[in-house]
């Protein structure tokens, strides 16, 4: 495989080879190579309609309170192109001047919105409120379709509008809300030779954001993408399947990943956008967390192709639905698959096997073993990271049968 990579010098493209390929791309783009078949949106990759719905995505930034002042390129002086009074009354409904806390009540002030995605801000003294460093990721959704994970172009430029409604935000607070003390920080290190040279594309492109250039540089590499292509697997993950209310959800007896979020599809919880020949109408939640919180299992099978081998997926692109994808979507539960992608293909490549081949339970070993946990409730009667720990959970998973000692 060819792959290039971007640095100060420049561009640069070498030839790879593995025994094992892993997807842990953002969106799945590695699965078409391989012959796979996936799923997008509600399509399958045989019949793919490029105006169906995906999940809402976010060009998340980092911001920070600077104690001194702003500085000077950081300040948006003037409105951004495009910032009309219906986007600056978009986000009056959504955030207000407050000190107040109060998640629940719309619209959140400015004390809420801070800390929904608070941050530890080693910037500054101290470990402890007021919160001076947080996210933007609350009210700068952007509507997406199957056409920005499926056609480059349609996500190039729906990127580029992601950024700029980003922007917009940062301007509504600087400018509305009166917060000139805060902006996009510029200590998370995204100020790179890749993100620079997608601004200055970009911009090359649109002179008149030249002004924001500065502030460009500091957003995240890449957006918040909550939903990808996924593979079809040995097993397809569906939403009754980790459903905690009226639950309890599936122990898969080859469980090797947990979750534990709420179904939450951004922009897209209605039947016309969801797979009904996997999922139900009845499954669709009416509020966040109406079908539960808490750990839920995610099967060995999940990242299984049906039919092609040497190839494993991670990140989101494992086999689900599309309602399972809304739970499954988070970091922490995708690290986790990660581990677990890694295990498998590091124990194929040792035991000379394709991963389909790998004895779930020897991955369950290896997890195990590095502290993970792949029970629902745990292992109550055990103290984690102990050798009965470990064997409670493969008992567990063994539905009652004896687990193998452990060696000494």
């Amino acid at each position: 495989m060819q792959i290039e990579s971007v640095t100060a010098a420049g561009a640069a493209s070498r030839t790879v080879t593995s025994k094992v390929l892993v997807d842990a791309t953002e969106w799945g783009d590695v699965i078409p190579l391989t012959g796979a078949r996936y799923r997008v949106g509600n399509c399958t990759n045989d019949a793919i309609d490029p105006t169906r719905h995906v999940q809402d995505n976010t060009w998340t930034a980092v911001v920070k309170q600077y104690p001194h002042g702003v500085p000077d390129e950081l300040l948006i002086k003037q409105a951004p192109p495009g910032y009309t009074p219906a986007v600056e009354a978009a986000f009056v409904r959504s955030l207000v001047n407050g000190d107040k806390i109060d998640a629940k009540t719309r619209p959140w002030t400015w004390a809420t919105f801070i800390g929904y995605r608070g941050m530890p801000d080693s910037s500054r003294p101290g470990d402890s409120p007021p919160i001076t460093r947080t996210h933007l990721n609350y009210n700068n959704d952007y509507h997406s379709t199957v056409a920005e994970i499926e056609d480059l172009k349609v996500r190039q430029a729906t990127n580029r509008e992601m950024r700029l409604k980003t922007l917009d935000l940062l301007y509504y607070i600087q400018h509305t809300l009166g917060k000139t003390d805060w902006s996009v920080a510029n200590d998370e290190g995204l100020d790179s030779a890749y993100n620079r040279a997608e601004i200055d594309r970009w911009l090359a492109e649109r002179p008149d954001l030249a002004p924001y250039r500065a502030v460009l540089y500091h957003f995240s590499v890449m957006p918040y993408t909550r939903e990808s292509r996924r593979i079809i697997g040995l097993h397809t993950l569906c939403a009754h399947e980790i459903e905690r209310i009226p639950g309890p959800p599936v122990q898969f007896a080859h469980t090797v990943a947990l979750g534990d979020y709420a179904v939450d599809l951004h922009g897209s919880m209605t039947a016309p956008y969801l797979e009904l020949d996997l999922d139900h109408e009845s499954d669709i939640p009416h509020g966040f967390g109406q079908r539960g919180l808490g750990p839920f299992a995610i099967p060995f099978e999940c990242f299984i192709p049906e039919k092609i081998d040497g190839f494993l997926p991670a990140e989101k692109n494992f086999s689900q639905s599309r309602m399972a994808n809304g739970a499954t979507r988070l970091q922490p539960h995708t690290l986790l698959m990660g581990q677990a992608v890694g295990a498998i293909a590091a124990l194929a490549i040792q035991h000379g096997v394709q991963p389909r081949a790998v004895d779930p339970v020897e991955v369950q070993k290896v997890l195990l073993d590095a502290g993970d946990t792949l029970c629902i409730d745990g292992a109550p009667g055990t103290r984690w990271g102990t050798p009965e720990w470990r064997d409670e959970q493969l008992a567990t998973l063994r539905n009652g049968a004896p687990a193998e000692p452990t060696k000494k």
